[in-house]
C-alpha cells in the first residue's frame, strides 16, 4: 500500500497566493534568480499519460529523498479549466503548486490572439515564466506539465517547447504503450523529441505509459536495446534512457472514467479549500497511479539524470 497524504501541510502559502503574488513579494521576471532545476514533463498528445506521470513522478521523488519541501509543480498552458488531480495531490502533500494554470487555452483564444485581442506572445510568456519563477522559489526542483504534444500552442509562442527553451528545462517525454507496438513507442518518441532537439533542449529519456502488461517486459527491453543502438551510430545523440514501462491498469482507466463523467464540463474551476479537497474516487486514482510509478519507473535514475541528489 503505497502511503499517501491527504492532510494540508500548513508551511506553504494557499495557491491563490503563490499564483497573484498576495503575500506582497513580487515575483522575478526572469528565471536567473532562481537556482532550481526545471523538469518538463511532456508527451505524444493529450491523455497519454503526462500528468499522471506527474502525479507518479512527485510520488517518487519524495520516496528516493527529495524533501516535498524542495520541490513544485506547475502546469504553465492548459486546456482544461477544472482543478486537476495533480494540484489536489500536491495541496494534499506539501508540494509548492499554482493550482491554476498561468495561460488557459479556452475555446476561441486562439482566434482572439491572432485577431489581437489577447495580448501578444512576449506579453503571454512573461506571464508564465512570473509563475514558474513565484513557484520555483526556494525549490531544488520544479516539475513542469506540458500541454499536448511538443508544439501545441506555438500558434500563440508557448507551446511546451519554447516554454522549456525559456526557463533551461530538461525534458522527459511520456510515449504511448496503448496499442503494444515498439514501433509506435520509439517513433513517437522520436517525433515528439524533435521540437526539442530543435532549440537545444536535453532530453534525458522517456517513459512508455499504458503498456498493455503481456508487452511490457518486451517494451522495456527493445526500447532500451534500441537507445542503446542510438549509442553506437556515428553521430550518437545526447545521451538519454529509458527509465520505465508502466503498464496498462483497467483499474486506473476505469477510476479515471468515473472521475470524468462525474465532472463532465470543462467549467472555470477557481482554487479553493473546497475544489483542492481530494474525493473518496480521486483518493483511489491517486493512490494506484503512484503505486504503478513507484513499482515501474526509476525516480533515483531521474535524479541521476538531473545530477540532483536527495
Amino acid at each position: 500500500m503505497v502511503a499517501i497524504r491527504f492532510a494540508v501541510s500548513s508551511f506553504r502559502l494557499s495557491p491563490v497566493q503563490e499564483l497573484e503574488g498576495d503575500n506582497g513579494v513580487q515575483p522575478s521576471t526572469t528565471m536567473r534568480a532562481n537556482t532550481a532545476r526545471y523538469l518538463m514533463v511532456a508527451g505524444d498528445k493529450a491523455s497519454v499519460g503526462k500528468s499522471s506521470v506527474c502525479i507518479g513522478l512527485l510520488h517518487s521523488l519524495v520516496k528516493a529523498g527529495l524533501p516535498a519541501s524542495d520541490i513544485a509543480y506547475i502546469k504553465p498552458a492548459t486546456q482544461c479549466m477544472r482543478v486537476q488531480p495533480v494540484s489536489k495531490y500536491c495541496e494534499a502533500n506539501g508540494i509548492a503548486h499554482a493550482a491554476r494554470s498561468p495561460l488557459i487555452f479556452y475555446s476561441g483564444f486562439t482566434q482572439e490572439f491572432v485577431n489581437g485581442e489577447a495580448g501578444t506572445s512576449d506579453e503571454l510568456m512573461s506571464k508564465i515564466k512570473k509563475a514558474i519563477s513565484k513557484v520555483s522559489d526556494g525549490k531544488r526542483l520544479v516539475v513542469v506539465d506540458g500541454v499536448g504534444f511538443p508544439t501545441v500552442g506555438s500558434i500563440v509562442g508557448c507551446s511546451s517547447a519554447q516554454i522549456a527553451a525559456e526557463i533551461g528545462a530538461s525534458v522527459i517525454i511520456v510515449s504511448p504503450g496503448l496499442t503494444g507496438s515498439l514501433g509506435t513507442a520509439v517513433d513517437s518518441f522520436s517525433l515528439n523529441r524533435a521540437p526539442f532537439d530543435v532549440a537545444r533542449i536535453p532530453v534525458i529519456g522517456t517513459v512508455v505509459s499504458k503498456c498493455p502488461q503481456d508487452r511490457a517486459d518486451m517494451m522495456q527491453r527493445c526500447v532500451s536495446r534500441w537507445i542503446d543502438l542510438q549509442m553506437t551510430r556515428a553521430a550518437p545523440p545526447a545521451p538519454f534512457q529509458l527509465f520505465g514501462v508502466i503498464p496498462h491498469s483497467d483499474h486506473i482507466a476505469t477510476l479515471a472514467q468515473k472521475i470524468k463523467d462525474a465532472n463532465p464540463e470543462n467549467s472555470c474551476q477557481m482554487a479553493t479549500a473546497t475544489t483542492l479537497a481530494i474525493d473518496p474516487a480521486e483518493g483511489e486514482l491517486i493512490e494506484a497511479l503512484c503505486s504503478s510509478f513507484e513499482h515501474n519507473v526509476n525516480a533515483h535514475a531521474i535524479l541521476a539524470a538531473l545530477d540532483l541528489s536527495p
